[in-house]
């Protein structure tokens, strides 16, 4: 094999971070008659260059074998990738530089990119803001290229799960690519699991890191005692429709939890019938057949809350265009500081849609599910739609004082519909949610009704004002009493 053409073949793919390279039949080579493989002719670049992802870092786009082999093993391939390198950037240079050859074909081709931006996917409108996007895109990958050449041998790295100084699972991969998942963290009794932790943070499926070097990533823990355990389970639907022709003909359980920093928010699933569906550790619902089942989730501090899920054949009952919208409270009254969750009913059944919220200011905020959280005394009006003229409006009153009562929302009018709250602390459930706090959120739902829940308050202040005001007569009848004898005594 001819090394030089393969350091230039592979350089090309790498700067260009072509998704393409190497394992389509986009990849050629060709042998002249008696002489060696060479790689090329280049082909196929029209997901590279910050096309595919904006991201200008990391090597290793190949994945091939052969170079994968020469890279970490022949110090003279390592040696000519660099030299290669040394007469690649100075080309790029010219080709990127103010009158070199990126400005030349600029004048030559505004007109066919013209004719071609209706076939498109360019997020630009302006010939200019195109290339002046490439041309950054390039400077950068160029610039952090000549950052890290020392990356060109290294090229595995090494991730090391541990928990309480055990090693739980170990991970090789490419330097510089993406954690694609965790392990399970091993329990340890009288401890909360937090997590991963990755230099000093909690990692979760939207923060996993690229890995650019041996990495020892550790389990978090946390004694029960000063642990936040999650008090309430909002579902995003109490009356699901799921088609069983979906996708593996799973349903996923949309939920959230409260407090929102609640620390201990694991679940424990059940389902009513299992010769219907069948529920998982993670929620998922694994459908058998067409029918009716209940799937309840509870947190381990004893709330406890279920939906119904009717499985439905779209085969037999085709999906409805929604119609209506109505929510099960259009007036909720909150003190700061609690929760509540805006129920929305979809009609007709089945019907897949999305409901959304959104309202402006900064009294409440609005978390995932139509749950919100009064932050500041007034009012405001909550948005709630699904589709133009498919849409209704909630009130939500907050108040600073002590009696503020929230309507209960333990269940909807339909019987499918089952919301169980139950606390091992109280008798009234208080409503939170989970998730970031923002000014929109929307649930998709497969008939997407937005779960019910809110806080319940008593009669109790009103009992206790009384009992005080008792206390307080019988007090100054016992203080008259004993001044009258007091008196006549002397």
């Amino acid at each position: 094999m001819d090394l030089q053409s393969a350091a230039d073949y592979w350089w090309i793919q790498e700067f260009s971070l072509n998704v393409d390279a190497f394992r389509t039949d986009s990849t050629y080579l060709y042998k002249p008659r008696g002489d060696k493989l060479y790689w090329g002719p280049l082909w196929d670049f029209d997901i590279s260059l910050g096309k595919s992802r904006g991201e200008t870092f990391g090597f290793n786009q190949s994945k091939m074998p052969w170079l994968d082999y020469l890279r970490e093993n022949n110090e003279d391939f390592q040696q000519l990738l660099r030299e290669r390198w040394t007469v690649l950037d100075g080309i790029i240079t010219d080709i990127v530089k103010d009158g070199g050859v990126m400005d030349r074909y600029m004048a030559e081709i505004p007109n066919s990119w013209e004719d071609n931006l209706p076939k498109s996917e360019s997020p630009y409108e302006i010939f200019e803001l195109e290339m002046e996007s490439l041309r950054t895109w390039i400077a950068e990958r160029q610039e952090w290229i000549n950052e890290n050449m020392g990356l060109l041998s290294d090229m595995y790295s090494t991730v090391t799960f541990t928990a309480d100084g055990q090693q739980v699972e170990q991970k090789v991969l490419y330097t510089g690519y993406l954690l694609e998942e965790l392990p399970a963290i091993p329990e340890k009794e009288g401890y909360v699991t937090l997590g991963w932790e990755y230099e000093g943070e909690l990692l979760d499926e939207n923060t996993l890191p690229n890995i650019w070097e041996d990495t020892v990533i550790t389990a978090k823990y946390i004694s029960e005692q000063d642990a936040i355990f999650a008090d309430t389970l909002y579902f995003e639907s109490y009356d699901v429709w799921a088609d069983i022709n979906g996708y593996f003909n799973q349903y996923y359980s949309a939920y959230t939890v409260t407090p929102e920093d609640a620390q201990e928010r694991s679940i424990a699933w059940s389902i009513s019938d299992e010769s219907i569906a069948e529920v998982d550790e993670n929620g998922v619902v694994t459908m058998k057949k067409t029918g009716e089942v209940v799937v309840t989730g509870t947190l381990k501090s004893g709330f406890s809350r279920s939906y119904t899920l009717h499985i439905y054949d779209s085969e037999i009952t085709p999906e409805n265009e929604p119609q209506s919208i109505a929510l099960e409270q259009t007036t909720i009254t909150l003190k700061v500081g609690e929760y509540a969750q805006i129920v929305a009913t979809v009609s007709p059944q089945p019907c897949a849609s999305t409901v959304s919220y959104s309202y402006e200011g900064e009294l409440i905020s609005l978390l995932d599910y139509g749950v919100i959280k009064a932050l500041a005394p007034g009012t405001t009006t909550v948005n709630v739609y699904v589709t133009e003229g498919v849409e209704a409006n909630c009130t939500v009153i907050v108040t600073d004082g002590e009696e503020a009562t929230v309507p209960s929302t333990e269940a909807t009018t339909e019987a499918s519909t089952t919301a169980t709250e139950t606390t091992a602390a109280t008798t009234s459930a208080t409503t939170a949610p989970t998730t970031s706090a923002t000014t929109a959120a929307s649930s998709t739902t497969g008939s997407s009704s937005a779960a019910s829940g809110g806080a319940v308050q008593t009669g109790q202040s009103s009992v206790a004002l009384i009992l005080l005001l008792t206390l307080a007569a019988a007090v100054c009848l016992i203080f008259c009493f004993n001044f009258q004898r007091s008196k006549e005594e002397h």
